[in-house]
């Protein structure tokens, strides 16, 4: 079940991560130049990049002028098992290493290409790294681009991203302007983010509307009000079966996995209940001197801990919550008995829509997180940058990673490209091909997401598919064939009451006032947001001790919560949390934040 959820259900959470993929992974089915170990792609290292001395026509700020005579250049790839290549193409050769050198006068050769999904590609770079030898430009984790910027090893490409970039990649750029600043260095711009939607990740409340209306509550504005629903859903029978099988909130065994790393969270996630208590477990946010700290030892946790160590005992929660899974947790939501779970924009789709074949009456609604007091509740977000473009110092033509990022927003994130562009250098119509994972540089929209979802909220309202329209470009006037389509779906909910092919979703999700998207809308526009202000994977001692102190902090917090530990045990933990190493993680974590 969970591999299905993950490739079916997944796409909003997984836009961040895919965007990394788009710039480092190239998997290759059919590739005849690459290993399985990741040997070379071409029997030899290419050429020497050729003189700076090319024609004025590529110098000139110009986003998109060509190279006369043209110039080459290298790059290290990543790639991976599962995508295939066109007949007729491969790694080498493809329609975007053609489209580098007949748009813009760059030839690419791939110095080598390793697996991305078992990290061989980033273990194959440290190697690189270690020996001195590097290609013009690749694709590094934010542990290496660390390093790699503290040693001098990048081009500085502040001057080169003011003259070259186009319009549009500066303005997705400036959409979430701590993922573009996290590239810089004393001021030096030494990466390209691949940008990620920084509120995508937040948590918001789920519950059965109908028990909602069947027992005559109103929604949740406070967390008193949250508690109060939670008890009515286990104690008042909702389901009318004349049994005592219901609980009030969602919980699994792993309530914090949603920004742990497990990410096949994101669904009955405890992380947004302690948020109502402006606690923010498992990522780091900065204290009132400035300094960062870790969200799980702060002392606003207890009174998160201790409300739900009394709704454990009034039995608002399943007493077996200790050994259920997520898959076991969304079993128990599909056969009727809990009605409310706090998780991610996408559960519209997974797992709640799952119940509509069966109970055309389960409809779920999301609502913001709640506060214990009259200050709002901030939904935390994960660090959304995971990677950084770069180009090595010693690369003689640094400003051609930018002309290629530059192609690469012009063919697949521009939201008024054509369908042609988009069929030639995105993915194929069928989705068999994904183009766009052969390109060297690549990056994401921050706001398509919300963008859509304006157009598609104000089509519903209006009644036309007006705003579903191109206004720019050569498709200008034409409708959008994908929002189209999920305009008929939505529209088909809320005028039949059809909740069959996902229409119900579509609605709650994308187009719905109090959709979950419009409830990141409202975070957003209210600066509602706590980003995680650690960058990447983390220090070195960080990811030494991580599984220790993960399962520590596990252990102890479930059995505060199910009353086997007393609350005060809490302190103990953050003493232990720290002689195990946390005091030197937060140490570390600032000196890299400092920096």
């Amino acid at each position: 079940m969970w591999g299905l959820f993950v490739n079916k259900n997944r796409v909003a959470f997984l836009s961040v991560l895919l965007i990394v993929s788009l710039v480092a992974c190239t998997n290759n089915t059919k590739n005849t130049a690459t290993s399985e170990t990741g040997s070379s792609v071409v029997e030899s290292a290419a050429s020497e990049t050729a003189s700076a001395t090319a024609s004025e026509s590529a110098s000139s700020s110009d986003p998109f002028g060509k190279y006369s005579p043209p110039i080459e250049v290298t790059g290290f790839k990543a790639i991976g098992i599962s995508t295939k290549f066109e007949e007729g193409e491969t790694i080498d050769d493809n329609r975007w290493i053609r489209a580098y050198e007949d748009e813009l006068g760059i030839k690419l050769k791939w110095t080598w290409a390793a697996d991305e999904a078992t990290q061989y590609y980033y273990n194959k770079l440290n190697v690189s790294i270690a020996s001195g030898e590097y290609a013009d430009f690749f694709v590094v984790n934010s542990k290496q681009f660390k390093m790699l910027a503290n040693d001098g090893q990048l081009a500085d490409l502040t001057d080169a991203f003011e003259k070259y970039a186009s319009p549009l990649v500066k303005k997705y750029m400036n959409a979430f302007p701590q993922g573009f600043e996290s590239g810089k260095l004393d001021g030096k711009l030494l990466g390209l983010s691949p940008q990620g939607d920084y509120a995508g990740q937040s948590l918001m409340i789920w519950i059965r509307q109908d028990w909602m209306e069947q027992l005559g509550l109103q929604p949740p504005k406070t967390m008193d009000d949250f508690v109060k629903i939670a008890e009515a859903f286990a104690k008042q029978d909702p389901d009318n079966n004349g049994k005592d099988d219901t609980y009030g909130l969602a919980v699994t065994n792993a309530f914090f996995g949603g920004f742990q790393g497990d990410y096949l969270m994101g669904v009955a996630s405890l992380e947004g209940f302690f948020n109502g208590y402006h606690a923010y477990p498992s990522i780091w946010i900065k204290d009132d001197s400035g300094q960062l700290v870790y969200g799980s030892v702060q002392p606003q946790m207890k009174d998160a801990l201790i409300k739900l160590q009394e709704m454990f005992k009034a039995g608002l929660i399943d007493k077996e919550f200790g050994v259920k899974d997520p898959g076991k947790v969304v079993e128990d939501i599909n056969k009727n008995k809990i009605g409310m779970s706090i998780g991610m924009e996408w559960n519209t789709g997974w797992p709640f829509d799952e119940m509509l074949k069966t109970n055309p009456k389960a409809i779920w609604k999301p609502y913001p997180l709640v506060s214990i007091d009259d200050k709002p509740a901030m939904a935390e977000n994960p660090w959304p940058i995971s990677g950084y473009m770069v180009a090595s110092k010693d690369s003689k033509h640094p400003e051609a990673l930018i002309k290629m990022l530059n192609l690469y927003v012009k063919y697949v994130v521009d939201e008024n490209r054509t369908k042609e562009d988009s069929n030639k250098f995105e993915k194929s119509e069928d989705g068999t091909y994904l183009y766009s994972s052969y390109a060297l540089a690549a990056m994401n929209n921050p706001d398509l997401a919300m963008n859509d979802f304006y157009k598609l909220n104000t089509a519903l309202k209006n009644k036309s598919d007006e705003t579903l329209r191109y206004t720019d470009g050569p498709m200008k006037g034409e409708i959008n064939s994908l929002l189209e389509s999920q305009y008929k779906q939505g529209l088909a909910f809320v005028e039949k009451g059809d909740v069959s092919n996902g229409n119900h979703q579509i609605y709650m999700q994308k187009m719905a006032d109090d959709g979950s998207y419009a409830i990141l809308k409202h975070y957003r526009d209210n600066n509602l947001l706590m980003i995680n202000q650690m960058p990447g994977v983390g220090t070195d001692t960080l990811v030494q001790k991580k599984s220790t102190l993960l399962k520590l902090e596990q252990e102890v917090l479930t059995k505060i919560i199910m009353g086997v530990r007393p609350v005060d045990d809490f302190d103990k933990f953050v003493e232990d949390w720290k002689k195990l190493g946390g005091d030197q993680i937060t140490k570390e974590v600032n000196e890299t934040y400092n920096n």
